[in-house]
């Protein structure tokens, strides 16, 4: 199976090191610019292991596309996927909230766009190489997966012998919500107060914001009918606060390392959920603004 990803980052990066060695997998990178540049000059370097991978070549069309980009560079990495996207390409994105999945199926409507989402990964950035302890949990499929069709199950089957876990949901919208609302609480939570998640535990305080920001997008999810529930709820808990690592969010390891983050589509997204039902979350719309300001106040 050809495989290429687009993002090569925290997950990108694990995904690609899983994949570089096995016999049945052809793996490359999609990139332009200097994201291709720094591939080409400098290759990629996970838990201490350089390897140069592949970059597609144009008029090159994988079987299938990770999307691994940050939320603010779809729009752009779409745009760069262009010439790499037939119509037989399937298409998996592994961004952060629920308007990836829509955003690619309306600029490429023709081809099979999945919903997927990765958890449990601790992937970092350490001084231009990433390092982690856990590859994590990857979930792909369409909306509804009660009966999986061959197709999944193929791309399931590369992941044999990875420390990937992979599953295909039944309902992947519940699924992607559930994502969403970890990182309603874990990403907002710790880019304000800098705790890892060894410390989620050790801190009552963090855990009386996790669950208020959560219960907010948990009302809004009954008005979209997704069948979240405060079950969904404690069982995030539960993972937060018994992760064996001191695991850093994306949004912290942004903001220690002075970049942009994806707090418009991460908070953003629950906002206009908000507007749009006439249903304040005041604690989310607080953790937002706060957010924005730190963010502001090192950008140029």
């Amino acid at each position: 199976m050809k495989i290429s990803i687009i993002g090569a980052g925290c997950v990108g990066s694990v995904i690609a090191e899983q994949l570089v060695d096995k016999k049945d997998v052809n793996v490359s990178f999609i990139a332009e610019g200097v994201y291709k540049e720094r591939l080409i000059d400098k290759g990629i370097t996970v838990n201490g292991r350089r390897f140069n991978m592949p970059l597609l070549m144009k008029g090159q069309y994988p079987d299938v596309v990770f999307v691994c980009v940050k939320s603010y560079d779809l729009e752009k990495a779409c745009e760069d996927l262009m010439p790499f996207v037939s119509r037989e390409t399937i298409i998996i994105p592994l961004l952060n909230s629920i308007s990836p999945t829509p955003f690619i199926q309306s600029v490429f409507p023709e081809n099979r766009v999945l919903f997927g989402y990765i958890s449990g990964i601790d992937s970092c950035a350490d001084s231009g190489s990433f390092r982690y302890n856990i590859a994590g949990d990857l979930h792909f499929g369409y909306a509804n997966n009660e009966t999986v069709c061959d197709e999944l199950l193929r791309i399931k089957k590369v992941f044999d012998d990875t420390d990937f876990c992979v599953y295909i949901d039944a309902d992947m919208i519940k699924g992607v919500w559930k994502k969403w609302m970890l990182n309603i609480g874990a990403n907002q939570v710790s880019a304000l107060t800098e705790a890892d998640y060894l410390q989620f535990s050790q801190i009552p305080e963090i855990g009386k914001v996790l669950m208020l920001a959560m219960q907010e997008l948990l009302i809004l999810a009954g008005y979209e009918n997704v069948e979240l529930s405060t079950k969904d709820v404690l069982e995030i808990m539960e993972y937060l606060t018994t992760y064996p690592y001191p695991k850093k969010t994306s949004m912290l390891q942004d903001i220690q390392e002075r970049r942009k983050t994806e707090i418009d589509y991460i908070s953003g997204d629950l906002l206009k959920l908000s507007r749009k039902w006439n249903c304040p979350c005041p604690v989310n719309l607080t953790m937002y603004y706060l957010i924005k300001s730190k963010e502001k106040a090192y950008l140029p």
